[in-house]
């Protein structure tokens, strides 16, 4: 087997793991920032003496499919066999290039409306309608909860594509080094 045959496919299992691991992760964290957002808007709610009804909904809600994608995935996670070597390769380092920008984007729409949420919690007087306050700390928590989800990928796949830099640098330098 030719050193390109064992790169790509050296290359390709690793982003496979990788990718198992962001796809087990993403099932139980994105319900999770869900139920983590109710409780954002909960204690803003609870705060203005606002009702409660959404942020628990939310919070019921993201917990409990938490739950249930959790249990679903338990072969997935203590699987012995390796996953199926990945394909569409190039479509990886697309990620890992577009990954900085969602993160910033979800950062900064999250900074603003995290910014948004206290002014208006200092300033509640102004006329702003307070119910839309509440919603203002949903969305934040949400926004940040996916920019730690797109940096968790992103991690795994830098990390699945050093791993590979590594066994090829490992073939190169030859078995003495």
């Amino acid at each position: 087997m030719s050193l390109g045959a064992l790169q790509s496919e050296g290359y390709a299992q690793s982003v496979a793991t990788a990718q198992r691991r962001i796809i087990l992760f993403s099932f139980v964290w994105y319900p999770t920032v869900l139920a983590l957002s109710g409780v954002a808007h909960l204690a803003v709610s609870w705060h203005l003496d606002e009702p409660l009804d959404i942020g628990t909904g939310l919070f019921v809600l993201g917990s409990g499919l938490a739950l249930v994608l959790w249990l679903l995935t338990l072969g997935k996670r203590f699987a012995k066999k390796p996953p199926e070597p990945a394909r569409h390769l190039h479509r990886v380092d697309l990620s890992i290039r577009t990954a900085r920008l969602r993160i910033a984007v979800a950062c900064v729409g999250g900074a603003l409306l995290a910014i948004n949420t206290v002014v208006q919690l200092g300033w509640q007087s102004s006329g702003f309608p307070r119910d839309v306050i509440p919603l203002s700390a949903l969305f934040a928590t949400y926004l940040f909860g996916v920019a730690y989800g797109h940096a968790y990928a992103r991690r795994h796949l830098l990390g699945a594509r050093g791993a590979h830099h590594d066994i090829t640098t490992l073939f190169r330098a030859g078995p003495d080094h």
